[in-house]
């Protein structure tokens, strides 16, 4: 059901954005892409792992692969995928500052994602149902000054904040199958950052 609203509301939405168009300059008072609203250019990814349906103004290809990449790390505990939907630094962060390896990191991640289900979930479905930048979540310069405090640690002459490229918030509906039933987590938020060395995940 699912899929097929998106692919629904990217039809409907293409319709309204075209229809009416003419040659006559006074007839031309269509809004610009960049001003409609978060999902109005819906698109659907289904060779990635997990299927994910978002607004391809606000994230690449590549970077929805990556976010898919991320849960399907999650749900099946594949540590070396795992890693690379994270900024290698990030990972050396984790590690000497937390209090678990990467793989027990990953373990408890997934555990507090399913809780309240029980363990086994498999992710089948990610939809991003909205998504902004640094002015609607201040999050993401906590993380951008986060790993420039790294980096400088780490005695790197580049600061990450410079190989930014964009960086969203990405608010998720994701579904999962577990013994023949469905559930739906619509509390999850993503942070996506498009670096000139790669994607990254945030959570």
């Amino acid at each position: 059901m699912k899929r097929l609203l998106c692919v629904l509301m990217c039809f409907i939405m293409t319709a309204a954005v075209f229809t009416g168009c003419d040659d006559d300059s006074s007839s031309m008072q269509n809004v610009e892409m960049e001003d409609l609203p978060y999902g109005s250019t819906l698109r659907e990814l289904s060779d990635s792992k997990i299927k994910i349906c978002f607004d391809s103004r606000y994230f690449s290809d590549d970077a929805m692969k990556t976010l898919s990449d991320y849960f399907y790390a999650l749900e099946t505990q594949d540590v070396e995928l795992f890693k690379k939907t994270l900024n290698t630094d990030y990972v050396d962060y984790l590690e000497k500052n937390g209090t678990a390896k990467l793989d027990d990191y990953l373990k408890a991640v997934y555990e507090d994602d399913t809780q309240s289900i029980g363990d086994g979930l498999k992710y089948t479905y990610i939809e991003v149902i909205d998504a902004g930048d640094s002015k609607s979540d201040t999050k993401i310069n906590e993380i951008s000054e986060l790993m420039d405090n790294v980096y400088s640690e780490n005695n790197k002459k580049e600061k990450f904040s410079d190989s930014v490229k964009d960086a969203k918030y990405a608010s998720l509906s994701v579904t999962g199958e577990l013994n023949g039933k469905s559930y739906t987590n619509t509390n999850h938020t993503i942070y996506v950052f498009e670096c000139e060395d790669g994607t990254y995940i945030f959570n």
